[in-house]
């Protein structure tokens, strides 16, 4: 009897190699917005500690430049967190967009698997009714031969 042989295997093992390519490409997007999402905290520690720092500057005015310092610098802080907030959106829709593509990807393997196995359950029960069939005629000739005399 013939061996099963999936003609799809090949498109399988590429389905299989882009998946993992894929898991790795959303890793990767996800460390990138684990960092976006780091520096945009630190961004926003600064700014309450330089709030905090302006404010009781701003109790005892006591040098005025310093208190300007302070402002400059609150809205440095400002414009930063608007550009990184925009960076982690960035970030977060190709995180998105890379887990789209995997969940495809893994659609499409899961789709072929299950086609492999529909079909080597079909060679398996084609095989199976064959050698059924051979039994039976054996069977039957051993019957025959019993019946007729020597």
């Amino acid at each position: 009897m013939k061996r099963f042989r999936f003609r799809l295997e090949k498109l399988l093992r590429l389905t299989l190699s882009r998946e993992q390519a894929a898991e790795a490409e959303l890793a990767e997007a996800r460390r990138r917005e684990d960092d976006e999402r780091r520096r945009l905290r630190q961004i926003e520690t600064a700014l309450v500690k330089t709030m905090t720092a302006t404010r009781e500057l701003e109790r005892h005015p006591a040098n005025v430049a310093e208190i300007k310092k302070h402002r400059d610098y609150l809205k440095k802080l400002g414009a930063d967190r608007e550009r990184q907030t925009g960076a982690l959106a960035a970030a977060a829709a190709v995180t998105a967009e890379r887990l789209k593509a995997l969940l495809e990807i893994r659609k499409e393997r899961k789709s072929l698997e299950n086609l492999k196995a529909r079909r080597q359950a079909d060679h398996t029960r084609l095989t199976l009714a064959e050698e059924q069939k051979v039994l039976d005629e054996v069977g039957g000739q051993e019957a025959a031969r019993k019946r007729t005399p020597a």
